[in-house]
């Protein structure tokens, strides 16, 4: 019906506004990649919450809304279940996290955010911290060396 074809419309004008929020092939700082990382999903799913609770309501009675739902979701979770097997390889990450288990934490933690925070802010952190603070804590959960992978860059910059 129209409501979708209006739906369909909005959620195309969102996927090609701006290009899909990605992470780097070859991981050189993931503390700064992964908050850069956060926060523009953050961004993101803040702008869609309307469009994104109002889909979510329709999916049992709306097939077509479950593609929207859950489209880039698919592709985030994705996107961070490819960089933890690229840390693990490099040996930056532990090689016993079961990265797609990874990737739906901390999607499921920037869903929440974005969605719920205005709802309960008091159990979020501050909004300007909030990215860096998950991706720290992202990183700790993988078993990754923030010191370490931060470092990474500086040691083999050029002096």
């Amino acid at each position: 019906g129209s409501k979708s074809a209006l739906i369909e419309a909005v959620l195309a004008h969102h996927g090609h506004s701006r290009p899909a929020v990605a992470l780097p092939d070859e991981p050189v700082d993931s503390l700064t990649e992964l908050t850069t990382f956060v926060g523009q999903s953050l961004e993101r799913v803040r702008e869609m919450r309307p469009l994104l609770m109002h889909t979510m309501s329709e999916v049992d009675e709306r097939p077509e809304a479950h593609e929207f739902a859950c489209r880039g979701r698919h592709h985030v979770h994705d996107t961070i279940a490819s960089y933890v097997r690229r840390l693990q390889a490099r040996g930056l990450a532990s090689r016993d996290v079961n990265a797609e288990v990874a990737a739906v934490m901390l999607v499921a933690t920037v869903m929440s955010d974005a969605i719920s925070r205005h709802i309960v802010p008091d159990v979020y952190p501050p909004m300007p911290s909030a990215a860096e603070q998950y991706a720290r804590a992202f990183l700790r959960l993988i078993g990754a060396n923030i010191d370490l992978a931060s470092s990474a860059s500086t040691s083999s910059a050029p002096r």
